[in-house]
C-alpha cells in the first residue's frame, strides 16, 4: 500500500486499486498453470477469489451509503 502512495495513487482509491492488481494477479497466475493444478486446490483459488469479490463489494456498499464501520479481519 505504501508502494501505491508513493507512486501518486490517492488514499481513497488505494483500496481498490489494491484489489484490482491482486484479482488480476490471481486471473495471470490461473491462465498460467493451464490446469495443473488439481481440480481440488483449482476450486479453494476460485472460492478464495469469490470471498474476496463478495467482502469487497460489502465494502463498497458500506462506503456508498456513508457508513464508515472497519471490516472485520480474519476468517
Amino acid at each position: 500500500m505504501q508502494l501505491l502512495q508513493q507512486v501518486g495513487v490517492p488514499e481513497e482509491q488505494i483500496d481498490d486499486v489494491l484489489i484490482d492488481i491482486l484479482m488480476n494477479a490471481l486471473e495471470q497466475f490461473g491462465e498460467a498453470t493451464h490446469g495443473a493444478l488439481p481440480q481440488e486446490e483449482e476450486q479453494q483459488y476460485v472460492d478464495m477469489i469469490n470471498k474476496v469479490s463478495e467482502m469487497e463489494s460489502q465494502r463498497r456498499a458500506q462506503v456508498q451509503n456513508g457508513q464508515s464501520k472497519p471490516m472485520q479481519q480474519g476468517a
